[in-house]
């Protein structure tokens, strides 16, 4: 039997994939460094809701729900679920 980089240890709990490079920033910092190369340009379009959006649209609309948790007691490092059943919001 051939052994995949996919296959997993017997007692693992996950597997891995190939190695890859890990970026060390938050959603904020890429939504934001992303409005910053192309503010203008289309960042979410929702057909079914009439929304469309571009990067410095969705980095407002992103820093106004983060000041809604914040003020919610939601701090950062806190971990929060979100349930989206593919809507913009």
């Amino acid at each position: 039997m051939s052994t995949t980089v996919l296959e997993c240890e017997l007692g693992s709990s996950y597997s891995r994939g190939p190695e890859a490079e890990v970026w060390d920033k938050t959603i904020g910092e890429l939504i934001r460094e992303t409005a910053a190369r192309g503010a203008t340009r289309d960042a979410l379009v929702s057909c079914h809701q009439g929304l469309r959006y571009s990067w410095k649209e969705l980095l407002a609309e992103a820093e106004r729900v983060a000041a809604g948790l914040f003020a919610l007691g939601i701090n950062p490092g806190d971990r929060i679920g979100v349930w989206s059943n593919n809507c913009a919001g």
